[in-house]
């Protein structure tokens, strides 16, 4: 979930999906510190969050099962409020929350090191979550040159799938929240082969 709307209606949209888990981008510790505090009254009571410097946004993951902590991946220390990686041992799963860096940022240093470390994780139960500020071209459309497109492709060859996509035509797209602003999806989910069994994705901007 992305952090648009009042903290009320996200509260509620929140407890009529009851997830097991949220991830929510574009977080700032200043201004959603009450939000959080909350959502543990309602029974999300487990979170983890990075630190984003000033004028940057940063991840919380909240869960209703307890959350380990993962170490950071090799590359990503420049960026660390951009990636969280966290266990669940409740549900044997591994959750990977991931807000994409924008322009004014070293985005392809981010994605490389991303990839690489999703690639030594695909024998575990990991789902890959959050805001990619990207898409696959002319699937989500997205322009051909869209931001980290070609960075987001590879994704799959890192042994992932979207679950979300899984049984549907590869050319149907999800409508994007926000019309002719984005019209596209930019929130995704992808898992590795243990995980379809175990998610099932909603996003919410």
């Amino acid at each position: 979930m992305g952090w648009a709307g009042s903290p009320a209606a996200i509260r509620d949209t929140i407890g009529k999906r009851d997830p097991d888990i949220g991830i929510f981008t574009e977080y700032q510790p200043h201004g959603n510190g009450q939000l959080l505090t909350d959502l543990q009254t309602d029974g999300w009571i487990y979170h983890l969050v990075t630190e984003p410097p000033e004028k940057r946004d940063g991840i919380a993951t909240l869960s209703k099962y307890p959350l380990a902590p993962r170490p950071l991946p090799s590359g990503l220390e420049p960026l660390r409020y951009s990636y969280l990686p966290v266990g669940i041992p409740d549900l044997d799963l591994e959750v990977r929350a991931m807000y994409e860096p924008l322009h004014r940022e070293p985005y392809p240093e981010y994605w490389t090191a991303v990839l690489d470390a999703l690639a030594l994780d695909v024998a575990e139960p990991v789902l890959v979550v959050g805001g990619f500020n990207a898409g696959e071209s002319l699937i989500v459309s997205t322009p051909p040159d869209g931001m980290a497109s070609e960075f987001f492709c590879q994704i799959p060859s890192r042994g992932y799938t979207d679950p979300w996509r899984r049984g549907r035509v590869r050319s149907y797209n999800e409508p994007g929240g926000r019309g002719s602003v984005n019209g596209f999806r930019l929130d995704h989910a992808f898992g590795t082969a243990p995980v379809p069994g175990k998610a099932s994705p909603a996003f919410v901007a």
